[in-house]
């Protein structure tokens, strides 16, 4: 799990590293993460505040959301064209998708 903190490190590359049993806990991880958050959309707090919460650890929660996107697909990091040709575009609009559905 030690391969995820090295910020010299893409997204894609820190995935090709991990093991499968680091990938589950990575993911079992995110789950939880993912779940906090909506807890916290659901006792009220704004997507500021939550952000707020989410920088003490050195994270934003589109950072969060797309970490949680690659997790689930990270054929999508080795393949952008994977998304309709315009990744960019169409990643935030599953970010959006996600934080509206947190809220």
């Amino acid at each position: 799990m030690e391969n995820m903190m090295n910020p010299g490190m893409g997204m894609n590359e820190e995935l090709e590293t991990l093991s499968s049993q680091d990938m589950d806990e990575a993911k079992a991880a995110m789950g939880e993460l993912i779940n906090m958050i909506a807890e916290m959309k659901a006792a009220g707090m704004s997507d500021e505040e939550i952000n707020q919460f989410l920088s003490e650890f050195g994270l934003t929660l589109e950072e969060v959301l797309m970490a949680d996107q690659a997790l689930k697909n990270p054929e999508m990091l080795q393949d952008p064209s994977m998304m309709g040709g315009q990744p960019e575009m169409t990643q935030n609009n599953q970010i959006q998708a996600q934080l509206d559905e947190l809220m």
